[in-house]
């Protein structure tokens, strides 16, 4: 299945509904599956607001490009140490505006092209080590996420998490 594909997928479908149409290669996290390409599929073992148990599970929330399997560890479970610097260009599929990706084009495009509305954070491991884990750009669509502690207008993001609809 390619990308585009998977990006019309509806939120909260069942991964196991879609486990033959699907070539999924790995689970490489308790929420993250790895598909290829580097393209991840994020689920959830609960559905909606929902927090009971349901034989459907685990279901399907999100699709993400990241550089490699240790930086959408990094972007999912905070998981610093996986990481190992891997960087590419978002493909086109997952920040279809016609420019790249970069910290500044991402905002420009939320703002004025989308009309969404975002927040900026910077993520710390508080719980364990206090260690930086990355920026973030998270909008109703999208989340956007970055190593560097200080922005920089022209910094691609490691990972990138296209938020499912339905």
């Amino acid at each position: 299945m390619q990308d585009l594909q998977l990006l019309d997928i509806e939120k909260w479908t069942s991964l196991k509904l879609l486990s033959g149409k699907l070539n999924i290669c790995e689970q490489i996290g308790e929420r993250l599956y790895f598909v290829g390409s580097s393209t991840y599929l994020i689920v959830s073992n609960y559905k909606g607001k929902s927090l009971a148990t349901d034989p459907g599970a685990p279901f399907i929330v999100g699709v993400m490009w990241a550089a490699d399997n240790g930086a959408a560890l990094r972007a999912t479970n905070f998981d610093i140490e996986s990481d190992q610097g891997a960087s590419g260009v978002v493909p086109k599929e997952f920040f279809p505006f016609g420019v790249d990706a970069t910290y500044g084009q991402v905002k420009k495009v939320l703002k004025s092209v989308l009309s969404e509305e975002y927040l900026e954070t910077a993520i710390y491991r508080i719980a364990k080590d206090g260690a930086f884990v990355h920026r973030s750009i998270e909008s109703k669509s999208f989340a956007f996420f970055f190593r560097e502690r200080e922005a920089r207008d022209d910094e691609l993001p490691y990972a990138v998490i296209y938020k499912l609809s339905y």
